[in-house]
Protein backbone atom coordinates (compact mmCIF):
# COMPACT_ATOMS: atom_id res chain seq x y z
CA UNK A 1 0.00 0.00 0.00
CA UNK A 2 1.04 3.60 -0.58
CA UNK A 3 0.33 6.17 2.11
CA UNK A 4 -1.28 9.45 1.23
CA UNK A 5 2.08 11.07 2.04
CA UNK A 6 3.68 9.15 -0.81
CA UNK A 7 5.45 6.56 1.36
CA UNK A 8 4.99 2.80 1.18
CA UNK A 9 3.18 0.80 3.87
CA UNK A 10 4.31 -2.80 3.85
CA UNK A 11 2.52 -4.21 6.87
CA UNK A 12 0.29 -3.61 9.88
CA UNK A 13 3.17 -2.12 11.88
CA UNK A 14 3.67 0.49 9.17
CA UNK A 15 0.07 1.62 9.51
CA UNK A 16 0.34 1.78 13.28
CA UNK A 17 3.48 3.91 13.18
CA UNK A 18 2.10 6.18 10.47
CA UNK A 19 -1.10 6.89 12.36
CA UNK A 20 0.74 7.35 15.68
CA UNK A 21 3.07 9.89 14.11
CA UNK A 22 0.18 11.81 12.57
CA UNK A 23 -1.57 11.86 15.95
CA UNK A 24 1.58 13.35 17.51
CA UNK A 25 1.97 10.35 19.80
CA UNK A 26 5.50 9.35 18.84
CA UNK A 27 7.86 11.95 20.31
CA UNK A 28 11.29 11.84 18.79
CA UNK A 29 10.50 9.70 15.80
CA UNK A 30 10.41 5.90 15.72
CA UNK A 31 13.56 4.02 14.85
CA UNK A 32 15.92 7.01 15.02
CA UNK A 33 14.93 7.80 18.59
CA UNK A 34 15.16 4.15 19.61
CA UNK A 35 18.69 4.05 18.19
CA UNK A 36 19.60 7.14 20.20
CA UNK A 37 18.28 5.55 23.38
CA UNK A 38 20.16 2.35 22.64
CA UNK A 39 23.34 4.43 22.38
CA UNK A 40 22.61 6.14 25.69
CA UNK A 41 21.76 2.84 27.41
CA UNK A 42 24.95 1.21 26.11
CA UNK A 43 27.00 4.21 27.24
CA UNK A 44 25.40 3.99 30.68
CA UNK A 45 26.36 0.32 30.98
CA UNK A 46 29.89 0.94 29.72
CA UNK A 47 30.23 3.66 32.34
CA UNK A 48 28.99 1.16 34.95
CA UNK A 49 31.56 -1.38 33.78
CA UNK A 50 34.34 1.14 34.46
CA UNK A 51 33.13 2.75 37.69
CA UNK A 52 30.87 0.02 39.10
CA UNK A 53 27.93 2.41 39.10
CA UNK A 54 25.89 4.53 36.75
CA UNK A 55 26.91 8.21 36.69
CA UNK A 56 27.96 9.85 38.81
CA UNK A 57 31.08 8.38 40.38
CA UNK A 58 32.68 9.55 43.61
CA UNK A 59 35.03 12.48 43.05
CA UNK A 60 34.08 15.26 45.42
CA UNK A 61 35.81 17.89 43.27
CA UNK A 62 32.94 17.51 40.81
CA UNK A 63 30.22 18.27 43.36
CA UNK A 64 28.94 21.46 44.96
CA UNK A 65 28.36 22.03 48.70
CA UNK A 66 24.77 20.81 48.24
CA UNK A 67 26.18 17.42 47.12
CA UNK A 68 24.77 17.97 43.63
CA UNK A 69 27.17 17.51 40.69
CA UNK A 70 28.24 20.62 38.82
CA UNK A 71 27.46 18.96 35.49
CA UNK A 72 24.83 16.54 34.24
CA UNK A 73 25.38 12.81 33.84
CA UNK A 74 24.86 13.52 30.14
CA UNK A 75 28.26 15.25 30.11
CA UNK A 76 29.97 12.34 31.84
CA UNK A 77 28.62 9.91 29.24
CA UNK A 78 30.30 11.80 26.39
CA UNK A 79 33.44 9.59 26.20
CA UNK A 80 31.16 6.56 25.82
CA UNK A 81 29.23 8.26 23.01
CA UNK A 82 32.29 8.92 20.83
CA UNK A 83 32.41 12.50 22.11
CA UNK A 84 35.71 12.47 24.00
CA UNK A 85 37.02 15.73 22.43
CA UNK A 86 33.92 17.59 23.63
CA UNK A 87 34.17 15.96 27.07
CA UNK A 88 37.74 17.17 27.46
CA UNK A 89 36.69 20.79 26.97
CA UNK A 90 34.65 20.92 30.19
CA UNK A 91 35.88 22.26 33.51
CA UNK A 92 34.47 19.60 35.82
CA UNK A 93 35.06 21.54 39.02
CA UNK A 94 32.87 24.40 37.81
CA UNK A 95 29.06 24.66 37.57
CA UNK A 96 27.35 23.98 34.24
CA UNK A 97 26.69 27.71 33.80
CA UNK A 98 30.15 28.96 34.73
CA UNK A 99 31.66 31.46 32.26
CA UNK A 100 33.65 28.64 30.66
CA UNK A 101 31.16 25.75 30.70
CA UNK A 102 28.23 27.80 29.46
CA UNK A 103 30.12 28.29 26.19
CA UNK A 104 29.80 24.54 25.54
CA UNK A 105 26.02 24.51 25.85
CA UNK A 106 25.51 24.99 22.11
CA UNK A 107 27.59 21.88 21.36
CA UNK A 108 24.89 19.41 22.39
CA UNK A 109 25.33 16.07 20.58
CA UNK A 110 22.49 14.94 18.33
CA UNK A 111 21.95 11.86 20.50
CA UNK A 112 20.27 14.08 23.11
CA UNK A 113 17.84 15.71 20.66
CA UNK A 114 14.24 14.75 19.93
CA UNK A 115 12.39 14.83 16.65
CA UNK A 116 11.40 18.39 15.85
CA UNK A 117 14.26 19.94 17.82
CA UNK A 118 16.26 22.54 15.93
CA UNK A 119 19.75 21.47 14.89
CA UNK A 120 21.16 24.13 17.22
CA UNK A 121 18.88 23.34 20.19
CA UNK A 122 20.50 23.20 23.61
CA UNK A 123 17.79 21.54 25.71
CA UNK A 124 17.02 17.85 26.07
CA UNK A 125 14.15 15.66 27.19
CA UNK A 126 16.33 12.57 27.72
CA UNK A 127 16.37 12.35 31.49
CA UNK A 128 16.51 10.02 34.47
CA UNK A 129 14.30 9.92 37.57
CA UNK A 130 15.64 11.45 40.77
CA UNK A 131 14.26 11.92 44.26
CA UNK A 132 13.04 9.51 46.95
CA UNK A 133 12.45 5.94 45.76
CA UNK A 134 13.75 6.68 42.23
CA UNK A 135 16.74 4.88 40.69
CA UNK A 136 18.87 8.03 40.80
CA UNK A 137 17.67 8.83 44.30
CA UNK A 138 20.56 11.15 45.13
CA UNK A 139 21.37 10.20 48.69
CA UNK A 140 24.33 12.22 49.89
CA UNK A 141 27.50 10.34 50.74
CA UNK A 142 30.37 11.92 52.65
CA UNK A 143 33.24 9.95 51.17
CA UNK A 144 36.54 11.45 50.00
CA UNK A 145 36.34 14.97 51.34
CA UNK A 146 32.81 16.14 50.65
CA UNK A 147 29.17 15.17 50.16
CA UNK A 148 28.26 13.65 46.82
CA UNK A 149 25.18 12.29 45.07
CA UNK A 150 26.47 9.03 43.65
CA UNK A 151 24.94 7.05 40.81
CA UNK A 152 23.20 3.73 41.54
CA UNK A 153 24.65 0.26 41.14
CA UNK A 154 22.92 -2.56 39.29
CA UNK A 155 22.59 -4.77 42.43
CA UNK A 156 20.37 -2.05 43.92
CA UNK A 157 17.75 -2.77 41.24
CA UNK A 158 16.08 -5.59 43.13
CA UNK A 159 12.86 -5.33 41.13
CA UNK A 160 14.84 -6.48 38.11
CA UNK A 161 16.61 -4.49 35.42
CA UNK A 162 13.92 -5.38 32.87
CA UNK A 163 11.29 -3.86 35.18
CA UNK A 164 13.00 -0.53 35.88
CA UNK A 165 13.40 2.61 33.78
CA UNK A 166 16.96 3.80 33.24
CA UNK A 167 16.13 6.91 31.18
CA UNK A 168 13.11 8.20 29.29
CA UNK A 169 12.16 10.94 26.87
CA UNK A 170 10.01 13.31 28.93
CA UNK A 171 7.38 15.72 27.66
CA UNK A 172 8.30 19.00 26.02
CA UNK A 173 7.55 20.97 29.19
CA UNK A 174 10.30 19.06 31.02
CA UNK A 175 13.16 19.95 28.66
CA UNK A 176 16.32 21.19 30.42
CA UNK A 177 19.71 22.52 29.27
CA UNK A 178 21.62 19.36 28.47
CA UNK A 179 24.65 20.14 30.66
CA UNK A 180 22.55 21.19 33.66
CA UNK A 181 22.28 18.54 36.41
CA UNK A 182 18.47 18.59 36.35
CA UNK A 183 16.23 15.59 35.77
CA UNK A 184 12.75 14.35 36.61
CA UNK A 185 12.02 14.72 40.33
CA UNK A 186 9.79 11.71 41.00
CA UNK A 187 6.40 12.37 42.56
CA UNK A 188 4.98 8.96 43.59
CA UNK A 189 1.50 10.48 43.66
CA UNK A 190 1.74 11.66 40.06
CA UNK A 191 4.21 9.57 38.02
CA UNK A 192 2.76 10.66 34.68
CA UNK A 193 2.91 14.32 35.69
CA UNK A 194 6.51 13.79 36.73
CA UNK A 195 7.20 12.83 33.13
CA UNK A 196 5.28 15.76 31.64
CA UNK A 197 3.07 13.36 29.68
CA UNK A 198 -0.63 12.67 29.14
CA UNK A 199 -2.32 9.25 29.06
CA UNK A 200 -2.63 9.44 25.26
CA UNK A 201 1.11 9.90 24.75
CA UNK A 202 3.58 7.27 23.55
CA UNK A 203 7.05 7.67 25.01
CA UNK A 204 10.44 6.05 24.52
CA UNK A 205 12.33 4.54 27.44
CA UNK A 206 15.55 2.66 28.06
CA UNK A 207 15.21 0.00 30.72
CA UNK A 208 18.02 -0.81 33.11
CA UNK A 209 18.75 -4.04 31.23
CA UNK A 210 19.72 -1.94 28.20
CA UNK A 211 16.59 -2.64 26.15
CA UNK A 212 14.61 0.20 24.56
CA UNK A 213 10.84 0.37 24.26
CA UNK A 214 8.20 2.68 22.88
CA UNK A 215 5.43 2.59 25.44
CA UNK A 216 1.81 3.66 25.58
CA UNK A 217 1.40 5.82 28.68
CA UNK A 218 -2.18 4.66 29.06
CA UNK A 219 -1.23 0.97 29.04
CA UNK A 220 1.39 1.33 31.77
CA UNK A 221 -0.18 4.14 33.80
CA UNK A 222 -1.17 1.77 36.60
CA UNK A 223 2.38 0.40 36.93
CA UNK A 224 4.42 3.55 36.25
CA UNK A 225 5.46 3.87 39.90
CA UNK A 226 6.72 0.29 39.79
CA UNK A 227 8.70 0.97 36.62
CA UNK A 228 10.29 4.09 38.11
CA UNK A 229 11.24 2.62 41.49
CA UNK A 230 14.08 0.06 41.42
CA UNK A 231 13.36 -1.64 44.73
CA UNK A 232 9.68 -1.18 45.49
CA UNK A 233 8.76 -4.86 45.18
CA UNK A 234 5.54 -3.94 43.40
CA UNK A 235 5.55 -6.75 40.83
CA UNK A 236 7.61 -9.65 39.63
CA UNK A 237 7.43 -9.16 35.88
CA UNK A 238 6.29 -6.58 33.38
CA UNK A 239 4.58 -7.63 30.19
CA UNK A 240 5.47 -5.25 27.37
CA UNK A 241 2.91 -4.53 24.69
CA UNK A 242 4.08 -2.43 21.76
CA UNK A 243 1.79 0.60 21.50
CA UNK A 244 -0.29 1.24 18.44
CA UNK A 245 -3.58 2.54 17.18
CA UNK A 246 -6.49 0.85 15.52
CA UNK A 247 -5.52 0.72 11.84
CA UNK A 248 -8.24 2.63 10.15
CA UNK A 249 -8.58 5.70 7.96
CA UNK A 250 -7.97 6.81 4.42
CA UNK A 251 -4.79 5.61 2.71
CA UNK A 252 -5.48 7.02 -0.76
CA UNK A 253 -8.56 8.80 -2.06
CA UNK A 254 -11.25 6.17 -2.25
CA UNK A 255 -9.21 3.55 -0.36
CA UNK A 256 -9.61 3.17 3.40
CA UNK A 257 -8.37 0.77 6.06
CA UNK A 258 -11.23 -0.22 8.34
CA UNK A 259 -9.46 -2.70 10.63
CA UNK A 260 -7.69 -6.04 10.60
CA UNK A 261 -8.61 -9.67 10.20
CA UNK A 262 -6.03 -12.24 11.39
CA UNK A 263 -3.38 -9.48 11.29
CA UNK A 264 -4.25 -8.56 7.68
CA UNK A 265 -5.54 -5.16 6.68
CA UNK A 266 -9.22 -4.85 5.85
CA UNK A 267 -9.60 -2.39 2.98
CA UNK A 268 -12.73 -0.79 1.62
Amino acid sequence: LASRDGGEILNFEGVRQLESQRAGKMPGGGTALKNQFQSVALAMHNFHDVFNRFPMYDDWHYFGPDAKPFLSWRVFLLPYLDQAPLYQQFHFDEPWDSPHNIQLLDKMPQVYRSRGDASDSTTTRIQVFTGPEALFERVASGNYGGPTFLGPRIPQITDGTSNTFLAIEAGISKAVPWTKPDDLEFDPNDPLGTMGLNPDDVFTAALADGSVRQISAREVQSVLKALITPAGGEFGAWTYNDPGVTPQGSILPGISVTGTNENRLVIS
